[in-house]
């Protein structure tokens, strides 16, 4: 059984009734997310946008979640600021000069 559980003022988990007789996995909404996320890889293109693949929500700032088309494999958002259609890419960038392929560190 899995309960999901609000975050409390303490911490992540709350805790379980002493009257509990069997033992519960208690997740709350950010772990519950955490796990969600194990299966989306974040990509960025050189001087283009964020490409994302695997299930995920996108929401604005107020919560709404964005309309995402369940068959497409993947996402593009938009990096450069000059897309129609933002927060996803419309291959603006390929033309208001955007400059950005950041590196990860070496290990």
């Amino acid at each position: 059984m899995i309960l999901t559980l609000p975050q409390t003022d303490s911490g992540l988990f709350a805790t379980l009734p002493e009257s509990s007789s069997r033992p519960l996995l208690l997740l709350n909404p950010v772990v519950e997310n955490l796990f969600a996320m194990a299966d989306v890889t974040i990509r960025m293109r050189p001087d283009g946008p964020f490409v994302i693949e695997g299930p995920f929500q996108l929401n604005d700032s107020e919560g709404n979640a964005f309309p995402l088309n369940p068959d497409k494999p993947a996402i593009a958002l938009c990096r450069c600021g000059a897309s129609a259609n933002r927060p996803f890419c419309d291959g603006a960038h390929k033309q208001c000069g955007f400059e950005s392929d950041e590196r990860a560190p070496a290990e």
